[in-house]
């Protein structure tokens, strides 16, 4: 193994130094999204905010006429960011270069080169609001996305029946999606999406429609089919993204889009049906109704739980399709008055059978019932230097949920924010997404400050602290509980082609403790600490070298401590004149066990986020790459295998494998017309 390794670090090493590479412009705006997936637990959001990014990384926005709601869905901007780029553009009339990004206030270097990638420069044009279809039929543009991808190894769920009741999966091995886009000027969006997850039969896969068309005189949205809603800071309705933890520390207040289509493979969280969004005298009022088929458990015509995930591939998971059907009416009405924003949420929903979970001492204060509403006033308000934002919500059962926020730019060096949030244990509400410590924001108080600190020059500072307590039982945590949540990161960057970060994060909650003597279940407190160090360095234009090393120490109440530490290596580059480029990367990692997992970002093909986690003692290696033909045809092809040496099966159930290696094959093709 050790010769192994040499080969292909030396490999990476002498071609790198000789190829002609790449600008890498990706790198900035996936390491936010990387930071994110490691601090939550809830894979459909960053998945969300993956697609959503890629989307626009597809379709940038031009810069000279870029809207406040484009610029609202780019998560990484703060709000004063975001009125800085229009005021430049309006006071200078437009940009005559990218470069000039650099000039607009409070816009530091990191974030320009997370800007890059969603922005392009042109000239700027009115928007027309007349309906002309023979100008719209003119700017059509149509997108075709086939992506295939596939385990190379012999999984326990694809082997034969050894008896009729032995549970198999009921399709074939690969993950297929096809998408079809289609925009005509911008103003009108429609799309399809099939998709087949693993495992699945053709028949039993995920299939989507939408429409949606924009600033048609007082109509400013209207989606049709499947869509998504967001408003306010989330504690009411929101279908898509919520802001976690990262290391931009200062910037966690949510921008609620309002209505968006549904163009992802999300198979829970989006609604069916019809909204619309219309302005009359500043005022913007939505409106949207939903009916849709949702999956769960059926136990003598009563719901005993709703599914969490989206595969269908066993007989187990069809009988739970279709469950349920639910249906949802709702409204939102915002204002500006100068400054301050105010918004108010109301929405009813009711399901066709009752919901009620078997009881357990931890779901005590989970719905029940048939029907629900929540209501909300969200608030934003920027004086000088200081942006109040907020929320506060409430149920049908008149439990409270609330999240209130300062940030500051003190100077153009530092920024903080102050967060507080404190959502009652008994708060019901089936599309809340908002800031929290755990995916859903129900039983949770906390209190959040984060800073990031140009130091000097060529220094920056990032850090958060969260303190939350959990009032009420949780699953795993018989008792109520308590916890912290800490990161410290400083990045150097003396040279454009140079930058180094070192960052570390201290975690401390409590669990039930494992004491098989004990007679009732006692809680501990456990500590996690993340030590990371990562190199970038671009000895030429166009090739990049990422070197990380990463470390973790965990240790419990009553347990053993363990360690983690893993080593890997990547580099990317471009081969001149011919349009291809090349991911590879390599990783040695070497675990105590599942408790001191690593965490790791990768490349892929388009629209596919992949951020493995590796526990035990092994090593893995990947290879992505991207060909162009002309500007209307691309294809990526990846191929990784992860090899364990500390064991003679992966995995259990179902994805059993049979052997020490892993191997996926990713596949796509996009087609412009």
């Amino acid at each position: 193994m050790n010769r192994l390794l040499i080969i292909l670090f030396t490999w990476v090493l002498i071609t790198s130094i000789r190829a002609q590479s790449s600008d890498n412009k990706d790198d900035k705006w996936m390491e936010f999204v990387n930071e994110i997936a490691e601090s939550t637990g809830n894979e459909q959001n960053i998945n969300n905010l993956y697609e959503e990014l890629s989307q626009i990384r597809e379709n940038p926005f031009n810069i000279n006429q870029i809207t406040r709601e484009q610029l609202d869905r780019l998560p990484f901007l703060t709000d004063e960011q975001i009125e800085n780029i229009q005021l430049y553009i309006y006071v200078n009339k437009e940009m005559k270069s990218l470069y000039e990004l650099k000039m607009v206030k409070e816009l530091d270097l990191n974030t320009i080169q997370m800007l890059i990638p969603f922005v392009w420069l042109g000239p700027p044009k009115a928007i027309n609001q007349e309906l002309d279809w023979k100008k719209i039929l003119q700017r059509r543009k149509q997108t075709l996305y086939i992506r295939f991808d596939e385990s190379l190894n012999q999984k326990e769920g694809y082997l034969p029946k050894a008896d009729s009741t032995d549970n198999r999966y009921l399709g074939s091995k690969p993950y297929t999606f096809i998408k079809y886009d289609c925009n005509l000027g911008n103003r009108i969006q429609f799309g399809l999406v099939a998709e087949k997850d693993a495992g699945e039969r053709p028949k039993d896969g995920f299939y989507s429609f939408h429409m949606l068309m924009k600033d048609f005189g007082h109509l400013k949205r209207l989606a049709l089919g499947r869509y998504k809603l967001a408003f306010g800071q989330g504690l009411a309705m929101n279908t898509n993204f919520s802001m976690s933890k990262s290391i931009i520390a200062s910037n966690v207040a949510t921008r609620a889009e309002g209505v968006s289509r549904h163009f992802s493979t999300d198979e829970i969280n989006y609604l069916q049906g019809a909204a619309a969004t219309m302005e009359y005298n500043k005022h913007l009022i939505s409106l949207f109704v939903s009916a849709k088929n949702v999956a769960a458990s059926v136990n003598d015509s009563v719901l005993s739980s709703l599914k969490t995930d989206a595969y269908f591939n066993t007989e187990n998971d069809l009988s739970q399709r279709n469950g349920a059907t639910m249906y949802l009416a709702g409204a939102n009405w915002q204002r500006r008055y100068g400054a301050l924003k105010l918004g108010v949420t109301a929405l009813y929903y009711t399901f066709d059978r009752r919901i009620e979970p078997a009881p357990r001492i931890d779901n005590y204060y989970t719905f029940r019932g048939r029907e629900n509403a929540n209501a909300s006033v969200d608030y934003q308000y920027r004086w000088r230097k200081l942006f109040f934002f907020g929320e506060t919500a409430v149920g049908k059962n008149g439990s409270i949920a609330t999240l209130n926020g300062l940030a500051m730019n003190l100077t153009s060096s530092f920024k903080t924010t102050l967060l507080q949030r404190s959502y009652s244990k008994s708060y019901q509400a089936f599309y809340s997404a908002s800031f929290s410590e755990s995916s859903r924001t129900e039983n949770e108080q906390g209190l959040y400050w984060g800073l990031q600190w140009n130091v000097r020059r060529y220094w920056r500072l990032s850090a958060y602290a969260d303190v939350f307590r959990f009032p009420w039982m949780k699953y795993g945590v018989d008792a109520p509980s308590e916890g912290f949540d800490g990161m410290v990161q400083a990045d150097y960057f003396p040279k454009e082609y140079l930058k180094m970060s070192f960052r570390y994060k201290y975690k401390q909650k409590e669990k039930n403790l494992s004491d098989a003597l004990a007679v009732t279940s006692q809680i501990g407190r456990y500590d996690l600490q993340r030590i990371r160090y990562q190199c970038d360095y671009s000895p030429e234009k166009q090739i990049t070298f990422r070197t990380g090393i990463d470390y973790n120490y965990y240790r419990e109440e009553m347990g053993k401590p363990g360690n983690g530490f893993a080593l890997s290596q990547s580099v990317s580059r471009e081969f001149g004149k011919l349009p291809l480029s090349l991911d590879a990367q390599v990783m040695i990692f070497d675990t105590d066990g599942f408790d001191n997992v690593i965490y790791s970002s990768e490349k892929n093909v388009l629209y596919a986020f992949s951020f493995p986690s590796f526990s035990g003692k092994g090593y893995r290696y990947s290879l992505n790459a991207r060909y162009d033909i002309g500007t209307k045809l691309s294809f990526w092809l990846k191929y990784g295998q992860t090899t364990y040496t500390d064991r003679t099966q992966i995995s259990s159930g179902l994805e059993a494998i049979t052997g020490k290696s892993k191997m996926d094959l990713y596949g796509l093709v996009r087609w412009k017309f």
